[in-house]
């Protein structure tokens, strides 16, 4: 390729995920250019004209960016002999921030600082005209010398999510994203920001934040876990420096800086203010100079004697006394602060060992329902359906899952408690018939044996029951007359089977079917933990809907505490079909890590499947065992 447009191309410089880009010449005025070109393969018509139409939008808006640290786009158009749409840049030839990164080149943190003000200076001046870049990273920055750092491709648009794929491979790495664009949620200039704390935690650690084996262990990361602190890895780091990158990689959106501009104003406030350093030799020479100079001048012109002040005199007053001298030492008000502050946290401990006497700590577990929250209508409209329906029991169950999303609902609250209502309402009187049934069947047993006296008795105690019971009034009312009469007691015969059954205590019996139901399939995943502290994740068909934290530790003594091994159970919503189950273990402190492993199977109806877990900690890797059983009517 010789051409692109009306530019000659002079040699390749690279390949991008997007393209290829050249070092070009503008003919015209012989200046020297960088032209990227744009690669639309993969995807559909409709979205190639959607992606083209949001590309040239960017591409105008961000040819108007002037700016000494962006880099300019001079054009943007489609070459229809070789089919290529294509965007021509300003060249700046340099070192990528990548490339001194890698080389891990030696910068003083004052340094660091100046290139990450400019960088934050040219995302405030592009976030004020509206333009997000989403994609800032070390090899998009430029710097071809102490005064020229510059970033790249502003205005060149991303593909869409479900297109960074060609042949099944990420192109490039999700190291550089912000939690919402991981989790595929709206992105503003505050992902801008989180990029740009990734990038400022590498620059002055030359280490990563969110690193992983694979994809999916490094999107976890950026979504859910927070990186080494900062002062771990560089301990002699600046305070300002450690401030700066810990707002940025905040996961809250709404807990980061909130404008780019704010974080240059941070950066260069600690450039400008003065360090303490060691002084060279040459300035203890001039300081030396200048002192003698000084006792000369002295010699000349006696200076008036300093008045003592009334500390001094307290000093030196107590210095003269004997036993007393410990008064005139020097008192330093970091001590003081220092005792002060011991003194409180002793009497805080103390309280706080006093209040908590004789309370033992538990092994706990929090539960966690990950419920996305714009299904709560949905979790709401089952639960009112199923109430329709008088199913009780799993309306309570979506009432409540809508209850641990919106805790401090009052109309959730009040459905819950009242379904609970009806269903102990519902359990008393069912176990109310039971008991009526059974005392009419014991008077009825009686009235045979003639036997009046306790046939009126249970008569009587299924009429305290149920007052309305008709059949336990008939009964009483008869019973007078035929004792008087002394007829015999019709009283319906039943098998004595039957009979033999009733006598004994009432049983709430299942009625039997003759064909057998097809229930729902359920699944447990079973988890004995080998480790402490730490949380468990399952995923269903790429959904998260579990995820729970553990802390098996207990109480010993007054600030111990020991490891003592526990469980987790628990239940998973699954359906009939092939499912993909995929869970994570992840071990909390210092050594802690991520053990992943996943399950694809064939779900049957009317089968238990209890998924076993086994941690093994010296590989740090999960192993899955799976059961399954039969479940009966």
């Amino acid at each position: 390729m010789k051409k692109i447009g009306r530019y000659e191309i002079v040699s390749e410089i690279g390949r991008g995920a997007m393209g290829v880009v050249y070092l070009a010449k503008d003919p015209v005025i012989d200046r020297p250019l960088a032209i990227k070109t744009i690669r639309l393969m993969g995807l559909m018509k409709d979205e190639s004209e959607e992606f083209l139409k949001r590309f040239y939008q960017e591409a105008k808006a961000a040819g108007n960016l002037s700016h000494p640290n962006i880099v300019t786009i001079h054009d943007a158009g489609f070459d229809k002999e070789i089919e290529l749409h294509y965007i021509v840049m300003e060249y700046i030839p340099g070192k990528t921030l990548k490339e001194i990164i890698q080389q891990k080149v030696p910068l003083t943190f004052e340094e660091k600082a100046m290139i990450l003000e400019k960088i934050a200076d040219a995302l405030s001046y592009a976030h004020s005209r509206g333009i997000v870049h989403r994609d800032i990273k070390p090899a998009n920055i430029i710097i071809s010398g102490p005064d020229s750092i510059k970033i790249t491709d502003f205005g060149i648009a991303k593909l869409p999510a479900s297109h960074l794929t060609t042949d099944g491979q990420y192109l490039g790495t999700p190291t550089y994203m912000s939690p919402e664009q991981v989790l595929g949620k709206a992105v503003d200039l505050r992902s801008d920001i989180f990029s740009f704390g990734i990038v400022a935690y590498e620059l002055i650690s030359y280490q990563k934040p969110f690193s992983g084996s694979n994809l999916t262990e490094v999107s976890h990361k950026i979504a859910y876990e927070n990186p080494i602190p900062l002062k771990e890895l560089v301990p002699n780091c600046p305070e300002p420096l450690l401030y700066i990158v810990d707002k940025c990689l905040s996961k809250d959106p709404n807990l980061r800086f909130q404008n780019a501009k704010d974080i240059s104003k941070e950066l260069t406030n600690f450039i400008i203010i003065p360090k303490k350093e060691e002084k060279e030799p040459e300035d203890t020479i001039v300081l030396k100079e200048e002192k003698k100079e000084e006792v000369i001048f002295e010699t000349v012109i006696p200076q008036k004697k300093k008045k003592e002040s009334i500390r001094e005199r307290f000093v030196n007053y107590f210095k003269s006394k004997k036993g007393l001298e410990f008064l005139s030492y020097e008192i330093y008000f970091r001590w003081v602060i220092v005792i002060a502050s011991l003194w409180i946290l002793i009497w805080a401990a103390l309280i706080g060992y006093l209040y908590f006497k004789g309370k033992s700590i538990s092994p706990q577990t929090t539960k966690y329902y990950f419920v996305n929250p714009f299904e709560l209508k949905e979790l709401i409209l089952k639960g009112r359906a199923f109430l329709k329906e008088n199913q009780y029991e799993k309306a309570l169950y979506y009432f409540e899952k809508a209850l641990l999303v919106n805790p401090s609902s009052p109309y959730l609250i009040s459905e819950v408690v009242g379904i609970r209502s009806l269903i102990d309402y519902n359990l008393k009187k069912e176990d109310e018939k039971l008991q009526v049934k059974f005392y009419i069947e014991k008077g009825e047993e009686a009235l045979r044996k003639k036997d009046y006296t306790s046939a009126k008795i249970h008569f009587s105690k299924a009429l305290e029951i149920d007052p309305k019971n008709v059949e336990a009034k008939e009964y009483i009312d008869k019973i007078d007359e035929w004792r008087k009469a002394k007829k015999p007691i019709v009283v319906p015969e039943k098998p004595k089977e039957e009979i033999a059954q009733k006598l004994e205590e009432p049983k709430i019996e299942t009625p039997q079917k003759k064909e057998a139901k097809v229930l729902e399939p359920k699944m447990e995943v079973r988890f004995k933990s080998p480790i402490p502290e730490g949380y468990l994740v399952v995923s269903l068909n790429g959904k998260q809907i579990v995820r729970k934290t553990f802390n098996f530790y207990v109480k010993k003594g007054f600030l111990g505490k020991e490891f003592k091994e526990g469980s987790i159970e628990e239940p998973v919503p699954i359906k009939a079909g092939q499912n993909l189950v995929q869970i994570w273990v992840t071990k909390i402190g210092k050594d802690g890590y991520t053990a992943y492993e996943k399950l694809d199977i064939e779900i049957k109806n009317s089968t238990l499947y209890v998924v076993n877990i086994f941690l093994d900690e010296k590989q740090k890797k999960i192993s899955l065992k799976l059961e399954e059983s039969y479940l009966g009517n």
